[in-house]
């Protein structure tokens, strides 16, 4: 059958459902012939058979004929086409009320224990612990007492007299202690009271702390049908009507988290503007010190302003995040910068800190980590990294191909190393502040890393004698120091026999960060070649986190760049990283394996002095 392509006008009707139809048939209308049908071959003029009434628009649909080249094309032979005729109302795909009816709560729910490996026993109740306890200290998308509250409702609903309810206090902002095997049954009757939304706002949750693989080590593959049921869900949900329900603005945040993780910053980004689209038709902003009352006199209960604002900064995190990579940088930003005035998020209901924490704090504030949430902590750091990356954007855009001076971004450089300082200084785990470092290194590198190809080219007299690129590389070799420091510490206790961690609890943005530091450190080892031994230590302690990172999210196993240094010349690798210590084994012939696993040492070739002298000494990092 030829292929067809339709013309439409204002007037008529719609083509008729069957080209074999009886000329004579009362239920066809013929058109008037047309200069168009002896173009097509239909060289007797004989009227084209319509359906009166096929068409929503009534509007004449031409068929126009492709050419079919070559001397097998048919030059007598009229278009085909075949159109089923039917009533408007009997249009399942049009008329349906409803295009996710047979997604109901109870089948949402059993994806979870559907997608668990065979030496997992999985249900949604575990992809919501893992949520809470894994992702929602950093990422803070779904308020814990307002779900908790949900819960409570269907659980009280779901009570009979045939037997006691298991589930009559369930709190799962508790922590991983809290368990609700015992009662299946109740539960599967809290699953058919659910509301389809909050089952597939349970099913995103879960989705966020999936990891890459299970733990018999099998690989997932990440964008799966559990996926694929949750993103058209998400998008359907949104068109049902003109106000959308929160759950799919929360949706949406926790889609953007998993797309962006699993290396697929394009489609975040369009995931992460839908999403701030539908939060500002139903006004989810955060608030100022200024109208502090406003979400009060609307209406709005104190956790569902807390909800908001929560959400708001979410998203604005991920917007961060995907601005960080390379392939968005391009790209404008969704959300609006936080003014001076705008408040952090505030603790919930269940948090530790009820005393001088539940307070509203401005993005001004001081950190503060005997006093904050984690949470609040990752806001305040993300409004860094937005300004960082904003000044490197608007400088693009104002100034294309030129570097600004170091002093016009000094004051945000100086901020960033004071909250590095009190976190390294006051944060006792690692674990809850690793997101934060990870964004405040991402910062120094966003201001400073366009300045590393000079660096390269220059000899140490030509840096020692620029206040500029002395500044650069102090700022580079300190933001590269803080994270191998953070790196040592989890390779060591992910390692230790008598400590176990769940990836599930590493932060998403630490992993491209990882291929940052190489970069750096791939750079520093060119310019400062006695220190070559350490920075190439620093890159397999790199290779390790990014090895316990790709357990947990796709994106530490993308593409990364690497300079590999041979005696008389310098290759610049675009590899996969499962395929980088391969390539790096060829080129120095150093069992890569046998050093990262087995722990034997690895020996390396001398370095290839690029630059001329290097510098006798930097001196230890400090934090001025």
């Amino acid at each position: 059958m030829q292929s067809i392509s339709h013309a439409f006008t204002l007037t008529g009707l719609s083509p008729a459902s069957d080209t074999a139809t009886n000329e004579s048939s009362p239920s066809t209308f013929r058109s008037p012939p047309s200069d168009r049908d002896s173009r097509n071959g239909n060289g007797n003029g004989a009227p084209r058979p319509f359906a009166p009434g096929a068409c929503r628009l009534s509007a004449t649909c031409v068929y126009l004929a492709d050419t079919i080249p070559g001397p097998t094309a048919a030059t007598n032979q009229a278009p085909l086409a075949s159109l089923q005729s039917q009533a408007l109302s009997k249009s399942e795909f049009l008329c349906a009320p409803d295009p996710l009816a047979e997604l109901t709560s109870p089948v949402i729910l059993s994806f979870v224990s559907a997608d668990a490996a065979p030496e997992e026993q999985l249900d949604w109740t575990d992809g919501v612990r893992a949520y809470y306890d894994c992702v929602h200290k950093w990422y803070s998308v779904v308020h814990r007492g307002l779900f908790d509250s949900r819960i409570d409702n269907l659980c009280a609903s779901a009570d009979s007299p045939a037997g006691p309810s298991s589930c009559s206090s369930p709190s799962f902002s508790g922590g991983s202690s809290f368990t609700l095997r015992q009662g299946s049954a109740d539960w599967s009757i809290v699953s058919a009271k659910m509301s389809r939304e909050l089952a597939l706002l349970i099913l995103a949750m879960y989705l966020s702390a999936r990891t890459c693989s299970t733990q018999s080590g099998r690989n997932r593959a990440m964008f799966d049908n559990l996926y694929r049921v949750v993103r058209r869900a998400f998008s359907l949900g949104l068109c049902d009507s003109t106000a959308p329900k929160i759950e799919f603005v929360q949706i949406g945040a926790l889609l953007a988290l998993y797309e962006y993780g699993h290396s697929n910053s394009a489609l975040a980004y369009r995931t992460l503007s839908e999403t701030v689209a539908a939060a500002r038709v139903l006004g989810i902003r955060p608030g100022c010190t200024r109208d502090r009352d406003h979400m009060s006199i609307n209406g709005m209960s104190t956790m569902e302003q807390e909800q908001n604002s929560a959400l708001w900064w979410s998203s604005f995190i991920i917007d961060q995040l995907i601005h960080r990579d390379d392939a968005s940088t391009h790209l404008p930003f969704i959300l609006e910068s936080p003014e001076p005035i705008t408040l952090l998020p505030e603790p919930g209901p269940s948090s530790e800190r009820r005393g001088a924490s539940n307070r509203k704090l401005p993005v001004s504030a001081s950190v503060n980590v005997a006093s904050m949430e984690s949470f609040q902590i990752s806001a305040k750091v993300a409004s860094l990294l937005h300004r960082a990356l904003r000044h490197n954007y608007e400088t693009r855009m104002r100034m294309p191909g030129t570097l600004p001076p170091v002093e016009t971004f000094a004051p945000l450089d100086q901020e960033i190393r004071n909250v590095t300082a009190t976190l390294l200084k006051d944060a006792t785990d690692w674990r809850y502040a690793l997101d934060c470092f990870a964004m405040c290194c991402s910062a120094l590198f966003t201001l400073y890393l366009p300045f590393l190809p000079i660096l390269e080219s220059q000899t140490a007299a030509q840096i020692n004698a620029n206040n500029e690129l002395r500044t650069a590389l102090a700022a580079l070799r300190f933001a590269a120091q803080l994270s191998s420091d953070i790196t040592c510490k989890m390779n060591n206790e992910v390692s230790a026999p008598d400590k176990e961690l769940s990836c599930r609890e590493l932060a998403v943005l630490a992993a491209p960060t990882c291929f940052l530091v190489v970069k750096v450190y791939t750079g520093l080892r060119n310019i400062c070649p006695e220190e070559y031994q350490k920075c190439q230590d620093a890159i397999l302690d790199k290779y390790k986190s990014l090895n316990i990172f790709k357990c947990r999210w796709g994106i530490a196993g993308t593409s990364i760049i690497v300079t590999v240094l041979l005696p008389h010349q310098s290759l610049l690798f675009l590899v996969c990283h499962d395929k980088m210590m391969r390539l790096l084994n060829e080129a120095y012939g150093v069992d890569w394996y046998k050093h990262d696993v087995i722990g034997q040492p690895a020996t390396l070739p001398p370095p290839a002095h690029t630059n001329g002298n290097a510098p006798n000494s930097w001196g230890p990092m400090d934090m001025s």
